[in-house]
């Protein structure tokens, strides 16, 4: 099996094995980051980003190993077919560009998609003001001493501390209204009429 490689290695002019060995390491290389990636391990072993990127909230770097790789890829087997085709070198070259560059920026739009489908399942408790929300645990009057209320909060019915300055507690099944954060995680409630 060697000596077949060996053979056809050899029977192949310089510039035809540069673009062939081009292609295959940054073949080899796109497929150990997605062997990693998918085995969970990968996510950033072999990505190593630099400060020229397209933005700033993760995936899309224009320059990181991934897209790089990619570049090289396309660059390297689109050069070999080009030149196993019978095109002349200039073109060879501007077609292997043109293929690298538009992978290159493939990687990157196919990066910022899933990174955008990244979810902070953190709770913003400003995004509770002005909700409407349904007493849990009975408030007490005066505002000394948290109850509970259900509210809907970014999309999901949340249990959250409610405070309230009013005179009379608030009851349980009582409706109210969050117009006020009180402390971190604390919310203000008034009830609704």
């Amino acid at each position: 099996m060697m000596n077949i490689f060996t053979e056809w290695w050899g029977g192949l002019d310089l510039t035809l094995q540069i673009f062939y060995a081009v292609g295959i390491f940054s073949g080899s290389i796109l497929l150990m980051q997605t062997a990693l990636m998918v085995l969970g391990i990968g996510d950033g072993a072999l990505d190593m980003d630099t400060d020229f990127d397209l933005d700033h909230d993760g995936g899309g770097h224009i320059l990181s190993v991934r897209s790089i790789t990619g570049f090289l890829f396309a660059f390297g087997w689109t050069g070999a077919l080009c030149l196993q085709s019978g095109l002349g070198i200039g073109l060879t070259i501007l077609a292997a560009i043109a293929a690298g560059t538009a992978m290159l920026f493939l990687l990157v739009g196919l990066m910022r998609l899933i990174y955008s489908l990244r979810q902070d399942g953190t709770i913003n408790y400003r995004n509770a003001i002005d909700q409407i929300g349904t007493v849990y645990l009975p408030i007490p009057a005066g505002g000394q001493q948290a109850g509970k209320i259900e509210v809907v909060v970014q999309g999901r019915l949340t249990v959250m501390e409610a405070f309230h300055k009013g005179k009379h507690k608030l009851e349980n099944g009582s409706k109210v209204k969050v117009v006020d954060i009180i402390g971190e995680n604390g919310l203000l409630v008034e009830p609704l009429s």
